[in-house]
């Protein structure tokens, strides 16, 4: 199955710099389309914590539909892997911008810049890791599946928000 983890390793690592370009592009996507709500669901549409992970997840995502048709017959535990990324990414970004903002009382930009890169980062060696072993199809398409849900979900909170800090406009917040 696996003929050329070379190949994976050069499109994770490549996924890495265009996971950090992109959510940096995306993260002012919303504006410079003059509030298209198009573009908010796939950038954030506010400075809400859960608009930032959406950053996160579909930076991965985008790069994700050009790498697996490039890598498909690589690996068997592609999508597994995203998904393994996307949590990483989304739980270091997200606690390291809650401990920042307990510690120092409220968010800084330079900041997260640093949480989402070493997300970032970690992410794409778990999700190289778990491409370059042997997966099993049923857990694989739990990765699919997993990635899916998210994705819905990002976009229906996008529109309908809880009323809770998550959600919340860190600005008027």
């Amino acid at each position: 199955m696996f003929k050329n983890t070379r190949k994976i390793k050069k499109w994770e690592s490549w996924g890495i710099i265009w996971t950090i370009i992109l959510g940096f592009l995306l993260y002012f996507a919303f504006e410079l389309s003059g509030n298209c709500w198009i573009v908010g669901i796939i950038s954030p549409i506010n400075k809400s914590l859960w608009e930032y992970l959406k950053i996160s997840y579909w930076s991965v995502v985008l790069f994700s539909l050009i790498e697996y048709h490039c890598i498909k017959k690589e690996t068997n535990g592609f999508f597994i892997g995203k998904f393994a990324e996307i949590l990483i990414l989304d739980l270091i970004f997200g606690l390291g911008h809650y401990i920042f903002i307990t510690a120092f009382g409220s968010s800084q930009l330079w900041a997260d810049i640093i949480f989402y890169g070493t997300g970032v980062f970690l992410g794409g060696i778990i999700s190289l890791s778990i491409m370059k072993k042997d997966v099993s199809g049923k857990l694989n398409f739990v990765g699919l599946l997993a990635m899916i849900i998210i994705g819905i979900l990002f976009i229906y909170f996008t529109f309908y928000p809880l009323h809770i800090p998550l959600f919340m406009d860190s600005v008027t917040f």
